[in-house]
């Protein structure tokens, strides 16, 4: 990935719509990619070196030590090799309809302790919610979800969870379900209402696991939200008259959870809650502040 990008620097580095290219680089690149490209900031452009002063914040000590694989196109796995899949558990996240997950990848890679998880980073490239599964490798949710399951590299991992953002956001409940998996999270997720993604998407199917007709679904489904965003809250509201959905209202107003406006250690805290890992910073803490602050700027 690193090459790719040099290569594009060297040809378009000056260029005004640079920051397009920054902008993919962010959701792909490794935290140990970045720190490879601070170690050389002086011979790259200007524009590059702000872009990578902006990410200081968000890494802070040793980075996390995954390396990215290509399965297919768009499809990406982010694993550590020093550790045994045994150990770990599997994230398989689906991007929203700008292909990242609300914030640069690395900063998400950062906070997930690399001896405890491998991810794969699913990109929508038609952005219709997963409903053309990802081209060319499956054509539907459904054949995604087989195509996943019987990849060997995503096998043999201790438990299985799926994660998605907005528009890849209840694709990741859906698949979660399909594939029994341990958790599925949702992060400001909305059901198909969008009459130019229906217009492009194949046909609805008729059976649809966020229904009564699934029967018994063993996943654990959680929906995380800004309070403040009503189309979110109300399709929460709307999943929950169906199924079993644990909520976790977040502080903000924005459909996209405010993600870029947390700390590292703040991040980290949320990621520890949500995918149940032991963290070194409290959520709970880290709600109350946030709710604190967003009281006194009311």
């Amino acid at each position: 990935m690193i090459e790719e990008l040099l290569q594009e620097l060297n040809r378009r580095g000056r260029d005004k719509a640079v920051w397009r290219l920054h902008r993919d680089a962010e959701n792909l690149l490794t935290p140990l990619e970045v720190m490879a490209l601070k170690g050389i900031v002086s011979t790259l452009p200007a524009p590059t070196q702000k872009w990578l002063e902006g990410t200081d914040p968000y890494l802070k000590g040793e980075p996390q030590g995954y390396l990215r694989t290509e399965l297919s196109e768009h499809i990406d796995l982010y694993s550590d090799p020093a550790y045994q899949r045994a150990e770990k558990r599997l994230v398989i996240a689906f991007c929203g309809h700008v292909n990242r997950l609300m914030m640069p990848l690395h900063r998400m890679l950062q906070c997930l302790p690399s001896q405890l998880f491998d991810l794969v980073l699913l990109m929508d490239s038609n952005r219709v919610h997963f409903q053309n599964g990802v081209p060319p490798v499956a054509g539907s949710l459904l054949e995604l979800v087989d195509w996943l399951t019987s990849r060997p590299a995503l096998r043999g991992h201790k438990a299985t969870l799926c994660y998605g953002t907005s528009g890849g956001a209840f694709a990741a409940l859906r698949a979660g379900i399909l594939m029994k998996a341990e958790q599925a999270i949702s992060v400001g997720g909305r059901f198909h209402s969008h009459p130019a993604r229906i217009a492009h998407a194949v046909p609805m199917p008729a059976f649809d696991p966020l229904c009564l007709c699934f029967g018994d679904v063993s996943t654990k489904l959680t929906c995380v939200y800004s309070a403040g965003c009503e189309h979110d809250r109300q399709s929460t509201e709307q999943l929950t008259q169906t199924l079993a959905v644990e909520r976790l209202v977040v502080p903000g107003v924005s459909h996209h959870v405010p993600f870029m406006e947390l700390t590292t250690e703040q991040l980290e805290a949320f990621f520890g809650r949500v995918f149940e890992f032991e963290s070194t910073f409290n959520w709970v803490e880290v709600e109350s502040t946030l709710k604190d602050a967003e009281l006194a700027t009311s």
